[in-house]
């Protein structure tokens, strides 16, 4: 006796928006070029740290006489003056910019994968609802035949709920094509084949919780990373300052000198000239670096300005995105609780009334098509809820998952 084995299909587990959003963090080549990048910016505070390097100067003898008085000297600066403290400050400053501004494109990359995921869940629900209104035009369209047959109804009605049928059936089409469009930019983005499958998403919730608009301008003021950018540049600034004040100070340099390394010991002469000193460097201005750190005052003072223009930039955007998702939020209301509910009575009593052959086939079809409208406004009311609240997280620099960090 032969068995057929048993082969159980495991079942595609639905997609979360946070499932898309770690996805295509973990696999979007975007995001590897910003981890690189700081990655390289991190060098750059290693290589700052580190102590310049000796200055080794080699000037061998050509002939007897020698046209130098020493053949080696090497001098390394021990940059006491705070040069080396300031470099690494300023590289650590380019670090943080650097930084703020990878959280701004990565804030950017997750907002367009989520009004990816949104629209895949947009075009779906148009597709549903699409393929319903087909059943429902090809019931009304049998009710009619019937009825035709019967008697009791002109031929007439049957071309025109024909007409009607062929219509719903090409937004059924033009609604799968719509679907086939978002899936393909949603797999894009989450590092996928385009034409890869797309599993059933997660239902999406409607935000419940209203914050207070002070609530969310404090969020919004705390996280955005366009400020911290700003912060960042005037620590750089301030760094840059305290290299200009180190370069104007005096620095110490232990050097190493030989008189004769190649050509032996000169005639006349005990020894090959060697030494140990001390170089001592005291540098001057002629108002290089007073201008230079003029220039850099006005920088602070400019920086200042541009954060105070940041913050009431992002408190207008806030605000605005606060009072469109108030306004989309009481929009849907009125179409779950008013337009949608009326079109249902409307378009049953007019069923009933075509059922028993009181009601015009022209009405029927008018109703219909009322209530398909209002079901599509009702689905795209409840879209731009989602798409407000997305928009509403974005300018608060709010991310659903954790964005990855590289720290210096």
């Amino acid at each position: 006796m032969f068995f057929t084995p048993f082969v159980q299909n495991t079942p595609v587990a639905p997609l979360t928006l946070e499932g898309a959003l770690t996805d295509a963090l973990r696999s979007h080549p975007r995001v590897s070029a910003l981890r690189k990048e700081l990655a390289a910016r991190q060098q750059n505070i290693r290589a700052a740290s580190a102590l310049v390097g000796p200055s080794i100067t080699l000037s061998p003898g050509l002939t007897s006489l020698s046209g130098t008085t020493e053949e080696l000297l090497a001098i390394q600066p021990l940059e006491i003056n705070g040069n080396r403290s300031a470099r690494t400050a300023i590289a650590l400053a380019a670090f943080r910019i650097a930084q703020a501004e990878a959280r701004t494109t990565l804030l950017a990359f997750t907002y367009e994968v989520r009004l990816a995921v949104l629209s895949v869940e947009q075009a779906r629900s148009l597709l549903r609802l699409t393929e319903t209104q087909v059943s429902d035009a090809q019931t009304l369209e049998g009710l009619a035949k019937k009825q035709i047959e019967l008697g009791t109804r002109p031929g007439i009605d049957l071309e025109t709920l024909t007409l009607e049928t062929l219509r719903t059936e090409n937004l059924r089409i033009q609604a799968a094509s719509a679907v086939r469009s978002a899936e393909t930019t949603l797999n894009l983005l989450l590092g996928r084949p385009a034409a890869a499958m797309v599993p059933a998403l997660a239902p999406l919730s409607l935000p419940q919780e209203a914050l207070s608009i002070e609530a969310l301008l404090s969020s919004a003021l705390s996280l955005r990373p366009e400020l911290k950018q700003a912060d960042a540049e005037k620590e750089g600034t301030y760094a840059q300052q305290k290299r200009l004040q180190a370069e104007g100070k005096p620095d110490v340099s232990p050097m190493v000198r030989i008189g004769s390394l190649f050509r032996g010991t000169p005639a006349g002469t005990t020894g090959n000239g060697a030494g140990f000193g001390v170089a001592i460097s005291l540098p001057l201005d002629h108002g290089s670096r007073r201008a230079q750190k003029a220039g850099q005052q006005e920088r602070l003072e400019a920086i200042k300005s541009h954060r105070e223009d940041l913050s009431r930039q992002i408190e207008s955007e806030v605000r605005e995105a606060a009072e469109k998702l108030k306004t989309a939020q009481a929009i849907l209301v009125r179409y779950e609780t008013q337009a949608l509910p009326h079109t249902e009575r409307l378009l049953r009593a007019s069923r009933i009334g075509f059922e028993e052959g009181k009601t015009s086939v022209l009405a029927v079809v008018e109703t219909q098509r009322t209530h398909r409208l209002i079901q599509s406004e009702t689905r795209k009311a409840r879209h731009d809820v989602l798409l407000a609240a997305a928009a509403l997280d974005n300018v608060r620099g709010l991310s659903l998952i954790p964005l990855p960090e590289v720290q210096p």
